[in-house]
């Protein structure tokens, strides 16, 4: 049988096995070692799996990742998300919404502390939801706000989807971070501005705060937050300027994090352990997923797939530009039905070759695919994002309500894409002066 043939037989045997609910980066091992066994064999197979798994994780560039995973943990046991919350509920107490937009820039803020929006919905919806239900605001519009802006903690460094990019890739990690920051400060403005909006045309969506606090009161609901920002952004401070590495600056990330925490006396034993658990189990998933995409990259690469889909792009009549949109249409519609991991595991080693071929900017596509995935978060019906809101309920949510809570955010979210697909500058943002 042609290789190619096997190939594209591995990759739809792959996401029938995700569909079917096996475990990503088993269905990915177990595709590509049955692959490279038709191929080359099974002593080429076996020698493969040999190896792989220890060079795969055995190596300098994933080591940011479990440090990253270390300092959310303990931010999330030390309870800094609370914190933030009540500040900017404080600061913002004068705008339209002001607990619907303190939830967007909380949601930021702890996105630099943690990096994953599943974990950031989740709190929010258990922290701000309820809030926002007993001041009176409208309920789809209270939970769609909670689910939209946790995405926010995927574009604000240190992004995890960014860290995984990097891995897969090999695209430089503190390069996409700094590329982040201009979309992420553009989402986070454009939701806000929306927020801000939909409550003045529909006072009964958002009724205005009754509280008012002094400026004394809102620099003393800083005395919580501020060592902990600090840190976060001495780290991506030195990363950015170069003076030390992304390792370097998760591990300074994470001292400066317990240093903190026990300062204000929000680490114990118990949550300790709890952060260290977290870590483990995150790591040993995150661990799999790799050993599985290296794995499978290499039946791809053995199969010559990825050769025959550059050829075959290469060979259409269209410029540049309009295969980027191809691609980025192709990620919207698998995330309507793929993990955003997987669709990034999944595609990435595909994308790199076409990538070459057509000399694009790695952190122009970089920052698109994150984005693209990003969206896919929020799209029913398998956006994770959903799913960590409605699980973190503690009262009945309609699936159906969360989804239309949430649609317009996603509409903004694609709005932007096309900005940053569009304004090149504009997607590579900080990182052109790295």
């Amino acid at each position: 049988m042609d290789p190619v043939i096997i190939g594209v037989i591995g990759c739809v045997a792959l996401v029938v096995l995700i569909i079917v609910g096996i475990h990503i980066g088993f269905a990915l091992a177990c595709v590509g070692f049955v692959g490279i066994v038709l191929l080359r064999g099974w002593s080429a197979a076996f020698g493969l799996f040999q190896t792989v798994p220890y060079y795969t994780i055995a190596t300098y560039a994933i080591t940011p990742l479990p440090l990253f995973v270390f300092m959310a943990s303990l931010c999330l046991a030390g309870g800094i998300s609370g914190t933030l919350f009540r500040s900017m509920r404080i600061w913002l107490s004068k705008v339209p919404a002001p607990m619907g937009v303190a939830t967007a820039f909380a949601s930021a803020l702890f996105g630099m502390l943690t990096g994953t929006s599943m974990v950031i919905a989740a709190m929010f919806t258990r922290l701000a939801a309820p809030e926002m239900l007993n001041s009176g605001y409208n309920r789809q519009f209270a939970i769609g706000l909670v689910a939209g802006t946790s995405i926010l903690g995927m574009l604000i460094p240190p992004s995890l989807f960014a860290i995984l990019y990097g891995i897969i890739s090999g695209v430089s990690i503190a390069r996409l971070f700094m590329a982040g920051i201009i979309p992420g400060v553009v989402t986070l403005i454009s939701f806000s501005t929306y927020i801000v909006v939909r409550a003045k045309m529909n006072p009964r969506l958002a009724p205005p705060a009754h509280e008012t606090y002094s400026f004394r009161d809102r620099l003393h609901s800083l005395s919580g937050v501020w060592p902990i920002l600090v840190v976060a952004l001495l780290m991506l401070g030195g990363i950015f300027a170069g003076i030390f590495t992304v390792t370097e600056g998760a591990s300074i990330g994470v001292i400066g994090t317990l240093i903190v925490l026990v300062s204000i006396r929000r680490l114990t034993g118990k949550t300790f352990m709890a952060a260290t658990r977290d870590t483990v189990g995150i790591n040993c998933m995150i661990g799999l997923l790799l050993i599985g995409v290296a794995m499978f990259s290499r039946f791809i690469a053995m199969s010559g797939v990825t050769s025959a889909l550059c050829d075959f792009l290469m060979g259409l009549v269209l410029p540049g530009k309009a295969i980027v949109a191809i691609l980025l249409l192709v990620y919207l519609i698998m995330g309507c039905f793929f993990d955003v991991t997987a669709m990034m595991i999944m595609t990435v080693p595909l994308l790199l070759p076409i990538q070459e071929a057509f000399g694009w900017d790695p952190i122009y596509v970089g920052v698109l695919v994150i984005y693209a995935c990003l969206v896919g978060t929020l799209t029913p019906p398998l956006g994770i994002t959903l799913f960590a809101t409605r699980g973190a309920a503690d009262f009945e949510l309609p699936f159906e309500e969360i989804v239309f809570g949430v649609l317009p955010f996603v509409l903004i979210m694609v709005g932007i894409l096309f900005l940053l697909f569009t304004i090149e500058p504009l997607a590579i943002g900080l990182a052109a002066f790295m």
